[in-house]
């Protein structure tokens, strides 16, 4: 595509060699994509690749997707992911964890969604009985 030439070392060092600064700019922009990985805390638009029944895929990077979690897509309970996403529709998703072990993404649509007024706020009216007075710790009995 850019005509140029890419060599990579065995330990790692990339050169790119190519005919013109825009073909170089071309070739080094085309690395920079494959090569990128996900930042925790940083923004993505992404696009929906699939929906399941406990959140969605999005892919935020070509070729990497996260999980956007059922209980990240937005601050009111979400019984169907589908009802606040489709395949193919472009969001906006923070990086909010990377597992160490496995590499998996964790995104939230959710922390990039103002809250609404009151969410905050507990419910009014009294606690109900037997939450007002402090609870009697028993000890557990042992197992042999």
């Amino acid at each position: 595509m850019s005509g140029c030439e890419v060599n990579i070392d065995d330990d790692g060092l990339c050169q790119v060699a190519g005919p013109t600064q825009e073909k170089l700019a071309v070739a080094m922009k085309m690395i920079a994509d494959l090569t990128q990985t996900a930042e925790v805390g940083k923004t993505y638009l992404g696009k929906v690749a699939k929906v399941v029944e406990f959140g969605a895929f999005v892919t935020i990077l070509p070729g990497l997707d996260g999980l956007l979690h059922v209980s990240e897509l937005a601050h009111h309970r979400v019984a169907n992911p589908a009802d606040e996403v489709s395949e193919g529709q472009e969001v906006m998703v923070k990086c909010i964890g990377i597992d160490e072990k496995s590499g998996k993404i964790k995104l939230s649509r959710k922390a990039l969604i103002p809250k609404p007024e009151g969410a905050d706020a507990e419910p009014e009216g009294d606690a109900p009985s037997g939450e007002d007075r402090p609870r009697e710790r028993r000890p557990r009995p042992r197992r042999s």
